[in-house]
């Protein structure tokens, strides 16, 4: 009498194994893109918002053109408080007037406006 096999045999997994290797080749350096652009994205979401309450700070306290940007009170203006670059960066507040009055550590990986 025969026995029924049980198991896999050493070649079925190793097929297997290569189908997986394979998708993953083509999946995770697609996601790899795709978090770092949505990162990009979001941070130059958030420099416009600071952008805007820079535009608010300065015209609530009449600061002139190249006046030095106090970061805690524009901040204020925020509903988020003290953002943070979803990549780690930091943001830099330019003196008022500057074109872009708001800057990323993360300039090289796309985070400018």
């Amino acid at each position: 009498m025969v026995m029924p096999r049980k198991g896999f045999s050493i070649i079925e997994i190793i097929v297997v194994v290569g189908i997986i290797s394979i998708l993953l080749m083509v999946v995770v350096p697609n996601y790899i893109k795709t978090r770092r652009e949505s990162a990009a994205a979001a941070c130059i979401a958030t420099m416009k918002q600071i952008e805007v309450a820079i535009l608010r700070w300065s015209s609530d306290r009449s600061v002139p053109i190249g006046g030095e940007v106090d970061e805690d009170e524009v901040y204020q203006y925020l509903t988020t408080g003290r953002p943070r670059c979803p990549a780690g960066g930091t943001y830099i507040l330019e003196p008022v007037g500057n074109v872009p009055p708001v800057k990323c550590t993360r300039i090289n990986e796309g985070h400018s406006l």
